[in-house]
């Protein structure tokens, strides 16, 4: 698991994911969170895009913890929607988060259950994907992630019920920081921008 501790931890990964995501995709992987939270502090699981306002290039997709759920927000650059899940997380521990996109209807999963969806015609921009922050488009990082990240996919297609299910019932996370711990300095960056651990035909993992 990748540990990141609330002020400057992050992984970027450059947009080798936008062929990915540029079509129906799916993209899931465990969370812990350290914090019991309730309030709306928007830890950030996986975001892409920058911007400080609500204007291009501002989030074009952000998942992240609030208040007790996680939460999903799509924008274009001048609207957007947000998906507040129904599934708790606020307590301390693991949990598995996935996001299906089909045509234009995105759906949420939180620990295998369904937290209903969205519709929204994104297309996504040439920003880097961001594990465990968010950057506000003037080289300052926010809404960090206090806690773990790990087994996290990218499928370039939608992942049924059933398989999303799997990856909740046969699958667990890395309790220990094995697979990379970040300590990074104000400023600093971990990039991964070529990754090719567990590539199959339609599937990359992306962070391990």
């Amino acid at each position: 698991a990748y540990s990141f501790d609330g002020t400057d931890d992050y992984v970027k990964i450059s947009n080798s994911l936008d062929a990915m995501v540029s079509g129906d995709f799916s993209v899931a992987g465990w969370v812990y969170f350290d914090n019991a939270n309730t309030g709306t502090s928007h830890e950030t699981i996986l975001r892409k895009g920058s911007g400080s306002t609500y204007a291009s290039p501002y989030h074009d997709f952000f998942l992240y913890q609030y208040n007790t759920g996680v939460s999903l927000t799509v924008n274009d650059g001048s609207t957007y929607q947000t998906l507040t899940g129904t599934a708790g997380t606020s307590t301390v521990g693991w949990h598995h988060v996935c996001v299906t996109r089909a045509s234009n209807v995105y759906t949420l999963y939180v620990d295998g259950i369904s937290n209903g969806t969205l519709s929204h015609t994104t297309s996504f921009g040439t920003q880097p994907w961001y594990f465990g922050c968010s950057e506000n488009g003037t080289g300052t990082f926010e809404r960090e992630l206090y806690g773990k990240l790990d087994d996290w996919g990218c499928w370039s297609r939608v992942l049924t019920a059933t398989e999303i299910s799997d990856l909740v019932n046969q699958s667990s996370p890395n309790t220990t920081s094995s697979g990379g711990t970040l300590n990074i300095t104000s400023g600093g960056s971990t990039v991964l921008s070529t990754i090719d651990v567990g590539t199959t035909s339609d599937t990359k993992w992306v962070l391990r």
